[in-house]
């Protein structure tokens, strides 16, 4: 059976490890790390997958290119999401 995902919400943000986390990565507790979040979702706007993750902020990068482009007649952004592990 295939599941159409229509869309993601993704969340990313700088934290400190707990420990659980921290025992994971093989880092010190508080030290830095990036926390993803992500939502997927199907038809009807119902939520099919998250994730939940965990990065270490020594081994990570983000990047978004971002590029105007007219839409409409009204200037809007794309982008173009990097990542590294």
């Amino acid at each position: 059976m295939k599941i159409p995902i229509l869309r993601a919400q993704e969340t990313i943000e700088a934290a400190p490890a707990d420990p659980e986390t921290a025992r994971r990565l093989k880092i010190p507790v508080l030290y830095p790390v990036m926390h993803m979040t992500r939502i997927m979702y199907t038809t009807g706007n119902r939520p099919f997958e998250l994730v939940d993750i965990y990065y270490r902020a020594d081994k990570y990068h983000y990047s978004v290119n971002m590029v105007r482009v007219k839409r409409g007649g009204r200037w809007t952004w794309t982008t173009e999401v990097e990542t590294s592990a």
